[in-house]
């Protein structure tokens, strides 16, 4: 009798087309995973913005701030005072898997880092972005909040006389 041990040809190929499948589906299911956090900060951020700017329609301060802590993962403080002072609610807003930065008007991009905030305050009488500061103090016109996530990217633009904003 013979020995038949080893693998055929046959065998060899329909293995590889099973792995090259599940590989695909793998694939697909982990950038489907990195579009859902990028809408998850995307939506997270841009209600942020809305409640800061209805704290200042409605109190006499609201600021926006939007960070990353030391672990990579980003937040937003929203700081609003009243007639029994300033209160400050903290929201994590992204994973550290995410980048995070913003454009001038001018078109300097700065990223977001430990060192590099972003500071928005709006104006109580009209809802508008009154003033827009980096981490040093310094006055900027912000342009855009830019979220990415491999090549996925989402642009929050915001609009400084009306204090609204759009995601693209």
């Amino acid at each position: 009798m013979k020995d038949h041990r080893g693998v055929s040809l046959v065998e060899l190929i329909v293995v590889l087309a099973i792995m090259g499948v599940l590989a695909g589906a793998g694939v697909s299911l982990f950038g489907t995973l990195t579009g859902a956090k990028l809408n998850e900060a995307s939506d997270k951020i841009t209600a942020a913005l809305g409640r800061t700017r209805t704290e200042a329609l409605s109190r006499s301060d609201a600021e926006f701030t939007l960070y990353q802590n030391a672990n990579g993962k980003y937040y937003v403080d929203i700081y609003y005072s009243g007639n029994t002072g300033g209160t400050t609610i903290t929201e994590e807003v992204g994973a550290s898997q995410l980048s995070m930065s913003y454009s001038n008007s001018d078109g300097t991009t700065t990223v977001i880092s430990g060192t590099n905030q972003l500071k928005i305050q709006f104006d109580r009488s009209t809802g508008a972005i009154k003033s827009a500061y980096e981490s040093n103090g310094s006055s900027i016109y912000t342009k855009n909040i830019v979220i990415s996530a491999g090549t996925r990217t989402k642009t929050i633009t915001l609009y400084t006389l009306t204090g609204k904003y759009s995601v693209q």
